[in-house]
């Protein structure tokens, strides 16, 4: 863990890949229309590298991804993981993907790709969102390892895919990096435990002392931190006092543009990051005790289902969802 010392600079924020986080509320709804950013920069990455697996002759077996995943070419490595990240991620995973020999040789091309200079590290986060749509046991000490990574892009990346995993064996880690310099890895290590507190087929809860952490994240120094934990807490229900304002200040996207952002080595963009973080606020707002007969709430819906004319398509669907929501429940 990296902690920060009186006077020392802090590095930029890691921020991690939050935008494949389960939904609620009307976000359900809306993810079945509009693709996933990740998968739209990994598509990208594929085309600029050259690579022609979507389309044409790239492998399709575990076998034939295992033998391109052990090549000493880290292209043709690389360009492995963005197909089987984009094949896992059109449905349920085959049981053929959960074959031991590709574990072991995706858990390998995260070590290489962690030993390597920066640029090739980014291979790092897309074997980690593998493993976070596996869900394979067999690659938690892969995981694990990278959750301590020197770099807090990968180490951010991996304590999210902890959190999706359930493995509770990572609390004491995730503990851990509540206190990390890095706020992407705070904001991590947060919605991580967070879903360690879920039950499958269960609404959304936290438990009394995830709860107490989210509010006292509240005051994090880091806006995009104080922002998730107040998602986690709407999401679960809280009735905190100072929730709703700091929700209706979230709707704007003028209020989010004014937060720090240095992008670093992510290949994140600020907009892209904060639509994320809007979709995520509406899907809290929805779930928020008390949210509907907030004016300032309403409001802010309102303005981002007509104004925001410029903006995500996602984010207008999801907030004219959450207003009907908000609607039917205070008329019920």
């Amino acid at each position: 863990m990296t902690t920060a010392t009186p006077g020392q600079q802090h590095p930029p924020a890691s921020y991690a890949d939050f935008s494949d986080q389960p939904k609620s509320g009307p976000l359900k709804a809306v993810v079945q229309f509009f693709a996933i950013p990740v998968l739209i920069v990994g598509l990208a990455v594929s085309i600029f590298l050259g690579t022609s697996m979507l389309f044409s002759t790239g492998p399709k077996t575990a076998a034939e991804f295992v033998e391109l995943l052990r090549s000493d070419t880290q292209n043709r490595r690389w360009q492995a993981a963005m197909e089987l990240s984009a094949m896992l991620a059109d449905g349920e995973v085959d049981q053929e993907f959960r074959d031991a020999a590709l574990i072991e040789s995706l858990a390998g091309a995260l070590t290489d790709a962690r030993e390597h200079p920066e640029e090739l590290r980014r291979m790092a986060r897309q074997v980690l969102h593998i493993f976070r749509m596996l869900k394979d046991p067999r690659s938690l000490e892969a995981v694990r390892s990278a959750a301590d990574d020197k770099d807090p892009w990968i180490r951010s990346n991996a304590i999210l895919v902890l959190g999706s995993m359930h493995d509770e064996g990572a609390k004491g880690l995730l503990g851990q990096h509540l206190k990390d310099e890095d706020a992407g890895t705070r904001r991590a290590s947060l919605v991580a435990l967070a879903a360690l507190d879920q039950e499958k087929g269960q609404p959304f809860r936290m438990s009394a002392t995830t709860m107490a952490l989210a509010r006292r994240f509240l005051g994090d120094e880091d806006p995009y931190v104080r922002c998730q934990a107040a998602i986690l807490l709407g999401t679960a229900g809280d009735g905190s006092p100072n929730l709703l304002p700091l929700l209706a200040k979230m709707l704007d996207r003028k209020y989010l543009e004014d937060f720090p952002f240095d992008a670093g080595s992510s290949g994140i963009t600020q907009y892209d990051l904060n639509s994320d973080l809007l979709l995520q606020t509406v899907g809290a707002v929805a779930q928020a005790k008390g949210s509907g007969g907030d004016p300032n709430i309403v409001k802010a819906l309102n303005q981002l289902t007509n104004n925001d004319t410029e903006g995500d398509p996602a984010v207008r669907q999801a907030a004219r969802l959450a207003l009907d929501e908000l609607r039917q429940t205070a008329s019920e």
